[in-house]
């Protein structure tokens, strides 16, 4: 329909799953509407309209992105915020600093003052890190040589290439490369940090010098193993799952 050219078009079932409402909800007058103006009416316009026998939905949110924030932005530019959201979201570029200041042509420090602001409004929040027992163990005795916690969130692998670009490596090349670092760590741990933690009470600025040697010489292994230049890894950052799925949609609709 032409009055609704800008706008997405959505079966029942398709809006269904679209605002996680149940189909049960369509099945009388009162119910439908009532689940459209719990779900669907805070973020987006729609219009229901019968087309031959079938009745079919029309979205478009409302307001763009500053009403999903639901916060003042200030002075600060729209576009620069939209850069770094969507870079979070759609997970094509590296989720860094300087990726997003190149996407969006501004300095590193400015962006800088725009993922504090971020962070400060709730809008990226801290990783999610899950607590785990580790038993460190020699690959051909299974002997146990170490028990550790470690905190484990979804890891991004990425290469600085030669001439200073952030290239986000593919899945698989970042699941072997996890296998590797994980596996090279825990041995490097058993056999060289906790000896010095147990046996000699070694911590604070001595361990961490340790503890950095060794992620280097990891790292140039991994650089080797798979012809990478500068092989870096960071925690994903994450988005507020409370305005996750608005943002999804809204990235979604405006590509």
């Amino acid at each position: 329909m032409k009055q609704y050219k800008d706008w997405e078009k959505l079966s029942t079932k398709e809006l269904c799953a679209r605002f996680s409402i149940g189909p049960s909800a369509f099945k009388r007058k009162q119910q439908r509407e009532a689940a459209l103006k719990r779900k669907v009416e805070p973020t987006h316009h729609y219009r229901e309209v019968k087309e031959g026998k079938s009745n079919f939905y029309y979205i478009k949110p409302k307001g763009g992105l500053i009403s999903i924030l639901n916060c003042s932005i200030g002075k600060r530019d729209i576009d620069v915020i939209e850069t770094i959201l969507k870079v979070i979201i759609q997970r094509k570029h590296v989720p860094v600093q300087p990726v997003y200041a190149k996407l969006a042509g501004v300095t590193q420090s400015a962006i800088s003052g725009y993922v504090t602001f971020l962070k400060e409004n709730n809008i990226i929040i801290p990783p999610v890190t899950i607590p785990q027992y580790v038993l460190d163990e020699k690959e051909k005795t299974g002997e146990i040589l170490s028990k550790r916690e470690r905190k484990e969130g979804n890891r991004i692998y990425y290469d600085i290439t030669a001439d200073g670009s952030y290239k986000l490596l593919d899945e698989d090349t970042q699941a072997q490369i996890h296998d590797m670092y994980t596996k090279n760590w825990g041995f490097e741990y058993a056999t060289q940090v906790y000896p010095l933690q147990q046996e000699y009470g070694i911590k604070g600025q001595d361990i961490k010098g340790v503890i950095g040697n060794i992620d280097r010489l990891i790292w140039q292994k991994i650089n080797k193993t798979f012809g990478l230049n500068n092989g870096k890894r960071i925690t994903e950052p994450e988005i507020n799952p409370d305005i996750a799925k608005e943002l999804t949609e809204y990235f979604k609709m405006a590509s």
